[in-house]
């Protein structure tokens, strides 16, 4: 029987992985941030409890003691007793690999994925949910294989037939923990985060690519700070020939500008954003001291976004451009169904 740090060393002198000493909190801050590098190992000597990396960013506990160990190609296969303990480090399709809890009492939802989460107080995986980074999915449970092993899934093509709506983003559910819920149909309070876990290529083909999970940036009241406040707008005079020439209304980025067509000068302009998807806070919007901001909730999971100018326009003139500052990502796709653009002479 040999020992875990004599094969360490081995590892380490031909440069296969290094080995990094941490606590456990340290090691499931790793765990959940998914920083770990492939090969590497994690240890808590204190603890006497051993990890290593995997290709998900993630650790996987190995016992404290093996038998041997394999280099294939690029992969680690570790032996423990007579059985192979290492499938999660070998270079395997799509990253499937079981995990054990004694009595876990999961099951698999119809649409055949269940996120699972690494409770840190009670060093057990819970269902995931998307109320906090904390809560959120580590691992990818597709099938249950007994009382005590789960098989998992962090990567790639999962054929089953989902019975969801095709074409569309899974992010994890917010307020269910285990459940699901469609991209374009999310709301995201600044205490929760966004994170996407698969999508539905076919009615028979999911893939798997979730990632890492990203703090929402605006609110669900019905205010946003910074430029107005929720209630009833007050709406100006249609004007078509009001436009924007610049409008931008993606997961990565959002921006409008104005520009006055009308042949006058303008004493006021309004655009309008029409039944969408997603929430806003004017905070983060750049040039928010050039305009009021007052967003009502439809009450069917849209929000019409209303923006007043608090300055005019001259005949021709454009106005700033108001985009979100810095890297945003909402964490869905965004959408939304018309713009108006009305003025006041």
């Amino acid at each position: 029987m040999r020992y875990l740090i004599p094969i360490i060393c081995l590892l380490s002198c031909v440069n296969i992985s290094f080995s990094q000493y941490y606590n456990l909190s340290q090691i499931n801050i790793i765990n959940s941030n998914k920083t770990a590098y492939e090969g590497d190992f994690y240890m808590d000597t204190i603890a006497k409890r051993y990890f290593i990396g995997v290709t998900t960013g993630e650790v996987v506990e190995i016992g404290v003691e093996v038998d041997s160990v394999k280099v294939i190609n690029d992969s680690i296969v570790i032996y423990q007793g007579s059985g192979k303990v290492s499938t999660p480090f070998s270079a395997q399709a799509d990253n499937q690999f079981d995990i054990t809890q004694t009595s876990h009492g999961f099951t698999i939802p119809s649409w055949g994925i269940l996120p699972l989460s690494y409770n840190t107080t009670s060093n057990l995986y819970v269902a995931a949910q998307g109320d906090n980074t904390i809560n959120s999915a580590s691992l990818l449970a597709i099938s249950i294989k007994n009382a005590n092993t789960l098989t998992i899934q962090n990567t790639g093509y999962l054929d089953l037939t989902h019975g969801l709506d095709i074409g569309y983003w899974w992010l994890l559910d917010r307020i269910n923990p285990g459940q699901i819920m469609r991209s374009d149909t999310a709301s995201c309070d600044t205490n929760e985060i966004s994170q996407t876990l698969f999508f539905t290529a076919t009615a028979n083909k999911i893939l798997i690519q979730p990632e890492q999970p990203i703090a929402c940036l605006q609110s669900a009241a019905n205010s946003s700070p910074g430029g107005g406040t929720g209630g009833t707008p007050t709406t100006l005079a249609a004007c078509p020939s009001v436009i924007s020439t610049f409008f931008n209304e993606q997961q990565y980025s959002w921006g409008f500008n104005i520009q006055n067509n009308t042949g006058s000068p303008i004493s006021q302009w309004q655009l309008i954003i029409n039944n969408a998807n997603y929430q806003l806070n004017s905070a983060n919007i750049s040039n928010n001291n050039q305009f009021t901001y007052v967003e009502v909730n439809n009450g069917n999971g849209t929000y019409n976004h209303y923006f007043t100018s608090t300055g005019g326009l001259a005949s021709g003139g454009t106005s700033s451009n108001y985009q979100y500052a810095g890297g945003v990502n909402f964490g869905f796709s965004l959408t939304s169904v018309s713009k108006t653009y009305n003025c006041s002479p």
